[in-house]
């Protein structure tokens, strides 16, 4: 069991507040997927009410399969047909939301043979240049064994680096308990250009995956083996997240809906730190977003990174995915994922306010995170 001191994720609302010969901008991206899915092998169940003992016994056998995926991500942005477009926020920069229905193939080419749609959304969660997108995307496969089956994908995207992973937290059909991560590598973007420094590339990248542990196999090939015992770790996590609304440079904006009411949409790029005030070391960014998902209360969806960038965590992320009720003294959210030193990783974090200032709307909130992890 490891303790880590830092300051922990905190998040608080502030309520008083076709043709494919045309030209086209095409970024193509390489996925390769590792997945390990639980196999029930028998269920009891007796039902009562909501508020009864649903179970009398569960039986699982704990035998999981490995199954390796790899294909071609095609995100289009410009045309008569484009498969990505933006909904919120000020273009291809910080808060910019853009929904996909993007193409999935066996090749690389776009003519290639479809094997799935990437459908969801990815957003610009960073105020730096280059940019981190905040990926939420299911993985749609329609071709093979896995028709009609799923996976879905919650993570942070630091769309310059060669290989980025992200975290698959679940998924439907033959997929149904995955977890597992992504790794991307971007093969070309043509015609692409990012306010400020961001994507611009006025030529092709044709580059091999240095990856010794994925095995590429066609979408529709199947890989599986009895899960080897491992031991898992348990990390605590103890860090400051500061939301800052006011002033010249606030690291959380509104994107969409009404303010401070119901459908808000703020987009984060908030500190952690490892002490209270605002001075004290940065151990990480929460990238994400947050939305007020409640007509009758202070109820948050939470769906955000946390990035750290100090100590042995250094580039390992930790992604949350849960309901926020920030005017409760504590709050529990569920870690549904990771990478890095995170990979594979599940636990929950609990949520405390600190300091909130009623004028400005800026807020510290305390977060105390367990994790297991491989």
């Amino acid at each position: 069991m490891a303790m880590h001191k830092f300051s922990s994720y905190g998040l608080n609302f502030a309520t008083n507040q076709e043709d494919h010969q045309m030209a086209y901008s095409l970024n193509l991206h390489l996925f390769t997927f590792s997945l390990v899915t639980l196999l029930t092998a028998s269920i009891t169940t007796t039902y009562g009410t909501f508020s009864d003992d649903a179970s009398d016994a569960i039986t699982l056998n704990r035998m999981e399969k490995t199954t390796h995926l790899h294909f071609y991500f095609h995100d289009i942005l410009t045309g008569k047909n484009p498969t990505a477009v933006q909904i919120a926020g000020p273009g291809m920069s910080f808060g910019g939301t853009f929904i996909t229905d993007d193409p999935l193939t066996e090749g690389p080419e776009l003519t290639s043979k479809l094997v799935g749609r990437a459908q969801g959304m990815y957003a610009f969660a960073s105020l730096k240049n280059p940019p981190d997108l905040l990926m939420v995307i299911n993985y749609e496969f329609v071709v093979g064994k896995y028709n009609g089956s799923s996976i879905s994908v919650l993570g942070r995207n630091p769309v310059l680096h060669d290989v980025r992973e992200f975290s698959v937290v679940g998924g439907s059909g033959l997929f149904r308990l995955a977890r597992g991560y992504a790794l991307a590598h971007t093969i070309s973007q043509s015609g692409c250009t990012l306010t400020g420094t961001a994507l611009h590339d006025p030529g092709s990248l044709k580059q091999t995956i240095l990856d010794n542990e994925a095995k590429f196999i066609r979408a529709d090939q199947f890989v599986e083996s009895k899960a080897k015992t491992h031991e898992e770790k348990i990390t605590h996590l103890h860090f400051y997240f500061h939301d800052i609304v006011s002033g010249k440079n606030p690291t959380a904006v509104t994107v969409a809906g009404p303010k401070n009411a119901f459908g808000v949409t703020v987009m984060v790029d908030d500190p952690l730190t490892e002490g209270l005030e605002p001075g004290s070391k940065v151990v990480g960014r929460a990238q994400g977003m947050y939305a007020l998902a409640s007509q009758h209360d202070s109820g948050l969806l939470m769906v955000m990174n946390f990035a750290f960038v100090e100590g042995r965590f250094n580039r390992s992320t930790l992604s949350i995915l849960g309901r926020n009720q920030v005017l409760n003294p504590v709050r529990e959210m569920p870690i549904v994922g990771g990478s890095g030193l995170f990979r594979f990783a599940r636990g929950y974090a609990l949520a405390k306010t600190i300091r909130y200032n009623q004028k400005t709307g800026d807020a510290v909130v305390e977060y105390n995170v367990s994790v297991m992890h491989g």
